[in-house]
């Protein structure tokens, strides 16, 4: 069992090695995106918008289940990992099924072999959770780290050689492949655990009813995630869904880098509080460190998008920056909600926070749906105002009735959103009046335009105290750790 300071030490060396996965993550759009072109990466997420759910079913929630509970026997543990494995293959067998009906839908005959190549992922991604979960509740941060950056980073290397040698879609699949056959093999090796050969014994019956819970709300996030691919794809074609996969992707590379990986450290030490207040302090800090870290990057990213994207994609994917500009309001909305969400986890409210998910999903699709019949544009703004009501309906409907401090959560993310919505405005503003300039130069001037509201607003002694608390939190922090 790791001792608070190695825990503490191994989670800060996890959320680092996020910011190489982030480094890791724009490497890939740019470098792929230039070999590849809107067309093939197109196809590509016209097979993953519709797949990538078995992504999620073969998870079945357990991993969020397993993570936030206090103790695991060796044989709830065995149990997990086997009903897992069990899932993971029953989705592959589902999507290799599903590789025909696809390639019809999208009247693409070249995505039956691709999608028969990434069926089997999902029994490698379902063998891998639970040995995963052991590092992450052993502590072991810092071996998780590595090990998921590695398989990021082979991944990406395999398929720019892949590129490279004119294997076009195929460079993607093999990206995927790569990725999980690895991440499957170092989590076996570094694990210090292995399961009994005892398939369904130990008490899980709790852990699957909350797993299950939490796979219905993942589910149903997937799927509005989703849809707008999956519509694009049909009715507009592939270059255009290229286009508009590249934009969400970059916009949501921020909170999928960040947020995410902080859940797996934050959810165990939140349910290990003595009571539900204890844990109201600590999310108003979470959600303001969270705010100023996802915010920040979305922000120059929306400012500078009319330059930005030439430079780093090239000419054809001019597109890219009315997209970025137009998802902003869901990577804003999904930011500032997710403490709220961490907070239903924490208490173990996963059935009420699928309650307060449904509704506004719902109307999330409507959205949606109507929206594709028009263009792609559109589909973009659904996305927004789709996760404004998500956010809307956790944060200000149902979290008070789990006792959630509402307003002291939102209200952490207030300056922080001001302070980027002022800056990325004004680097915007600048940016598209320097159309018809060399895209370096444009970005040049939308940086330092955006450059300039942070600056001055340190002038307040409450934005320099954030700033001070943000640098404690992810640097300072980790420094005393080291030298312990």
């Amino acid at each position: 069992m790791s001792t608070p300071h190695n825990y503490r030490r191994g989670a800060a060396f996890l959320l680092m090695s996020q910011w190489g996965g982030y480094a890791v993550q724009i490497v890939s759009l740019i470098v792929l995106a230039r070999l590849l072109g809107p067309s093939e990466l197109g196809r590509m997420a016209m097979v993953t918008s519709v797949t990538g759910v078995a992504t999620v079913i073969g998870n079945f929630g357990l991993s969020v289940a397993a993570l936030r509970e206090k103790g695991l026997t060796q044989l709830q543990k065995s149990a997990l990992f086997w009903i897992n494995t069990a899932i993971g293959l029953a989705v592959g067998i589902i999507v290799a099924a599903l590789a025909v009906p696809i390639a019809t839908f999208y009247h693409e005959a070249t995505l039956v072999p691709v999608t028969l190549v990434l069926a089997l992922t999902f029994l490698m991604n379902g063998a891998v959770v639970q040995h995963k979960v052991e590092l992450n509740r052993s502590g072991a941060f810092a071996t998780l780290g590595t090990l998921e950056f590695v398989a990021q980073v082979a991944g990406l290397l395999a398929a720019v050689i892949a590129a490279v040698l004119g294997a076009g879609i195929w460079a993607l699949v093999i990206q995927q492949v790569v990725m999980s056959a690895l991440a499957l093999v170092l989590a076996l090796t570094l694990a210090k655990w292995r399961p009994s050969a005892v398939v369904f014994r130990g008490n899980v019956r709790h852990l699957v009813l909350f797993g299950w819970n939490t796979l219905v709300v993942q589910v149903m996030n997937y799927l509005t995630a989703n849809l707008d691919s999956f519509l694009i794809g049909r009715f507009s074609g592939a270059s255009i869904l290229g286009i508009y996969n590249r934009a969400y992707q970059l916009i949501a590379i921020p909170s999928i880098q960040i947020a995410q990986p902080l859940t797996r450290v934050i959810l165990p030490r939140l349910s290990s509080h003595e009571t539900p207040e204890a844990i109201h302090p600590v999310l108003v800090r979470l959600q303001r460190l969270l705010s100023y870290s996802v915010l920040g990057p979305v922000s120059l990213l929306v400012a500078t998008s009319s330059s930005l994207v030439p430079f780093l994609l090239g000419s054809d994917w001019s597109g890219v920056s009315t997209y970025l500009v137009l998802l902003a309001g869901s990577a804003l909305f999904r930011t500032i909600g997710y403490a709220t969400n961490w907070g239903f986890l924490a208490l173990g409210r996963s059935g009420l926070l699928l309650a307060a998910e449904s509704a506004a999903r719902l109307v999330m699709v409507v959205l949606i749906v109507i929206a594709a019949f028009h263009s792609a544009i559109y589909v973009a703004v659904a996305v927004s105002v789709g996760q404004g009501l998500l956010w809307a309906s956790q944060a200000w409907i149902f979290g008070p009735r789990i006792g959630l401090p509402t307003l002291r959560l939102n209200g952490a993310s207030v300056r922080p959103v001001l302070i980027f919505g002022i800056a990325g405005a004004a680097g915007w503003a600048i940016t598209e009046r320097t159309v018809g300039l060399p895209p370096i130069l444009g970005l040049a001037f939308g940086i330092l335009a955006w450059l300039v509201p942070l600056a001055a607003s340190l002038i307040f002694p409450a934005v320099r105290h954030d700033a001070r608390e943000v640098v404690t939190l992810l640097v300072r922090r980790r420094r005393r750790q080291q030298a312990a």
